[in-house]
């Protein structure tokens, strides 16, 4: 849990690796690609759902609901001893990748 102290979103049409191209916003709708500024990031697992709370009382149940998808998507990648190390830079894409490598 944090607050988000910025929203970034490159600029359209504009090459992503170069430094300072991005857009800031106060909010974003519907599903963009995003680049979130806050603490404790380091904690948060790609391809996951964002929640957001608007009030107070709202944090128990969108912690319970957080914790309930990461143990869902923990559970769903299943490690053995031997095979193949499969990598992916998302869990969306693990996922796809192992559901497509089962045997």
């Amino acid at each position: 849990m944090t607050q988000i102290r910025e929203l970034l979103m490159p600029q359209p049409l504009r090459e992503l690796r170069v430094k300072n191209a991005y857009e800031h916003f106060q909010f974003i709708k519907g599903a963009q690609g995003v680049k979130i500024l806050a603490k404790g990031l380091e904690k948060a697992l790609a391809g996951l759902p964002l929640f957001v709370a608007n009030k107070e009382d709202e944090l128990d149940v969108l912690k319970e609901e957080s914790e309930a998808q990461l143990s869902k998507a923990l559970m769903a990648i299943k490690k053995k001893p031997e095979g193949v190390y499969v990598q992916a830079s998302t869990l969306g894409s693990l996922e796809a990748l192992l559901e497509f490598l089962k045997v």
